[in-house]
This record gives C-alpha cells, structure tokens and sequence, in this order.
C-alpha cells in the first residue's frame, strides 16, 4: 500500500512542479520572442529609415551603397521612381527567387492599403506599411513598403530584412528551454520521490509500530483468557478443593488482563496526545523517600537489599515535573529491579547531579541486559527472551516509563551495572539556583 502511495505522490508531486516549471519557462519564452520580435521592427525601422534619408537627398542612386546596404543589414531592396523598377539586381542571395519575393511583398503591402502607384501623402513624411512573409522554402521575412518624395519627384520602395538567423535563434532558444524543463523534471521527479519517500516513512514505521502492538496484545490477551475459558469450564465438574483453585486463578489472570488492559490504555492515550500532565516544581528527595517506602517492605519480602544514596553536602536541585507521573517511572523501574534480582541481591537508588540536568540511577545486581537487546527494551511488548517465562511483565512498563520521561523533556537509558546488572538512568533538566 505505501509503495503505491509513494509512487502516486511522486508522480502528482513531480506533475504539478513540471507544470509550473513548464508554465514559467513558457512565460520566458513568450516574453523573450516578444522582446525579439520589437527588437527585430525596430531594427527593420532603423535600416528602412537610414535608406529613406539617402534617397531623400541623393539625386543619383548609388547602386554600390545599396548592394553594400543590403549585405550589411541581410536586406532585399527593391526602388520604382513613379513606376518604373530601378535597374539593381541586388547583391544579396536568397533560397527563393528575388523577383517572386518582390512580388509577394508587394501583394502584402497592397493587403495592408498600400497603394503602390501613388505618390505618397505628404511631402515631409514617407508612408509605410509593415508586413511579413514567407518564401518558397519556408524563409521567414520582415518587410516594409514605402512612398517618399524626393528632388526629383518620388519613389516607391520594399526593404525585406532576412529573419533566418533570428528564427534559428529562438529555434535554439526554444530546445535548450525544452532540454532544461525536461532535466529540470528529472530533476524533480527524482527529489520528489527521496522527499515522499522520507514523508512516508514515519507513517509506515508508525502503522508497522502499530500491527505488531495490536498482534502482540492479542497474543499476550489470548493466554489468560485461555486459562480463563479452561478454568470456568473445569469448576462445574471438580471438587470443591480443585474449584477453589480454578477460582483462585480465574481471580489471577483477571488481574493479569486488568493490569495489561490499563497499560494499553495509557500507552493508547500517549499517542493519541490525551495525557494531563501537570507541571510543578518538585523535590527530589521527598519523591524518592516515598518510592523507597513504597517498595521497602516488598523488597524485604523477597531477601532484596534496597538502598536510596543521597548526599548531605547541599540539597538537590528542583525539577518541574508531575508527581505521579514520575512516580509511575520510578516504580516501573523498581518493579523490574526486584522481579530480575536473585533473592540475597541489592537494588540501589542514587542521585546525580550534572551540569544543567538531574540524573536518578536505579541499579540493581540481576543477571544484567545483553548489548543486543539495549537498543530495543523501550520498545512496546519487548522483552529479552530469558525474560519471557515471567508472567508478570508484558514488555510495556519501560515503554510508558520512556514516554512519560520525554514527556518530561528527558531521556531513559540502560548500561550496565559494574560487577553485574543493570542501571537504568533517568536525566531530566533542573532548577538551579
């Protein structure tokens, strides 16, 4: 499934950037043939007007300047004085006839209400019209017909300017745009799918996250709700002494499953960021006096040493924290200690203070973790497989310790304990004073 959401986010992604790629470097390309077009007209106007000025005030046409005009400037001229063609076969080569461009620029001018045997308008001003067209080879041509007065009386004028270069110009214009927009594409397609695949991954290791827990709650539900469905069914049938025991651990694993189902609920709650924390400056040491009384007795019970270290020197700082929550953290850890500890073991609670940070060290002298499996014990439902015979733990008290401690703006660890066991270290920032 997310490799098909993947490949479709990548390609709308990649669709609409090549959209607006291709749409900006259209406008850039409309743009830029515009500013070449007005370049071009102004350049045809430039040439015919320096043309005009020499023949306004040249009684003899200079058939040289014209044949060296036309070359210079990639132009076809082409004068009648009052009709009659001057005799200038023009210097500059053309892919179509020179005669049949003459006429086609005349049959454009005459569309454009150029009147080619009268004279022009007005004495000061020469009339003229623009146009364009093509040759027999497709050659593109920008072209200008005029009427001007001159000493002698007046002529009648077509300059056509060659646009081949300029037409190949934005022809290459054109494909090196095309080759960018399509590199540019590639380009994009490829960031796109780097950028939805990171996108996605969190979701997917979350729905991942999320198929373990909820097989690894039915398989840890399925047990006790076996020995549940076995026991209720032998209780008709067995003597009293038997239903007794049948009873005793129905009563058991119903405390089991309850104790499993609030766990699952607060973890269900932490995801779905619905937990009240509350925030207040809190002491230490009174915090983890009470958590030691809490346990004493338990400890005493199973042949546990549990110690609390603290030092007399100066106070503990203060942290900002919820009482209970933290609680929950340090009894999570205390409950761990003291079912992985042998009987004659010792369990010791201590106190650090770094710079800016508190760090509360729970150690104990068990059998210790493995290095392969300290990346994982935060993990939901993990347990180390020696550790899976103990039906009291599900693999999630270290999980909701771990998220109420970054709640908290902290962090959880495991290292080993010298000599043996392990230490669980819970640093969170303090109030110095």
């Amino acid at each position: 499934m997310f490799k098909k959401l993947h490949l479709r986010l990548t390609l709308l992604c990649t669709l609409i950037t090549a959209v607006i790629l291709t749409s900006m470097a259209a406008g850039v390309l409309y743009i830029a043939q515009r500013q070449q077009e007005e370049s071009d007209a102004v350049a045809l106007r430039s040439d015919l007007n320096s043309i005009l000025y020499h023949l306004q005030f040249q009684s003899v046409i200079d058939r040289s300047w014209l044949a060296q005009t036309e070359n210079g400037n990639r132009l076809l001229i082409h004068i009648e004085d009052k009709g009659s063609p001057l005799r200038f076969e023009g210097s500059y080569p053309t892919s179509t006839d020179r005669a049949q461009l003459i006429a086609l620029g005349k049959e454009a001018a005459a569309a454009k209400g150029f009147h080619w045997s009268e004279p022009p308008s007005s004495t000061i001003e020469a009339d003229v019209v623009t146009f364009s067209l093509s040759g027999e080879a497709g050659e593109p041509y920008l072209g200008a017909a005029a009427a001007t007065s001159t000493p002698m009386g007046w002529l009648n004028l077509i300059v056509l300017k060659d646009m081949r270069l300029p037409y190949l110009q934005g022809i290459c214009r054109l494909e090196l745009f095309a080759a960018l927009v399509l590199m540019g594409t590639l380009l994009l397609a490829l960031f796109s799918w780097w950028f939805t695949g990171r996108a996605l991954r969190p979701v997917e290791e979350s729905r991942v996250r999320q198929t373990r827990f909820i097989a690894a709650a039915s398989h840890e539900l399925r047990s006790p709700l076996a020995v549940i469905g076995t026991s209720a069914s032998a209780i008709p049938k067995a003597a009293p002494e038997q239903a007794k025991r049948f009873a005793a651990a129905i009563g058991t694993e119903c405390r089991r499953m309850s104790r499993l189902v609030d766990d699952l609920l607060l973890l269900a709650g932490r995801d779905a960021k619905t937990w009240s924390v509350s925030f207040q400056p809190l002491e230490v040491e009174t915090l983890l006096l009470d958590t030691c009384e809490l346990y004493e007795s338990l400890a005493a019970e199973r042949g546990i040493s549990l110690r609390l270290l603290l030092e007399d020197e100066e106070p503990l700082p203060k942290i900002q924290g919820d009482r209970q929550r933290l609680g929950q953290v340090l009894s999570v850890l205390l409950d761990n200690a003291l079912c992985y500890t042998p009987r004659g073991g010792r369990i010791t609670l201590c106190v650090k203070v770094p710079h800016n940070a508190l760090q509360i060290l729970v150690s104990d002298t068990g059998n210790g973790i493995p290095d392969e499996h300290k990346a994982h014990i935060f993990e939901r439902f993990y347990r180390v497989e020696s550790s899976r015979s103990n039906k009291e733990h599900y693999g999630l008290g270290l999980s909701i310790a771990k998220e109420i401690v970054e709640l908290h703006r902290g962090h959880i660890f495991v290292r080993d304990t010298p000599g043996g066991g392990a230490t669980f270290v819970v640093e969170l920032p303090s109030e110095r004073h």
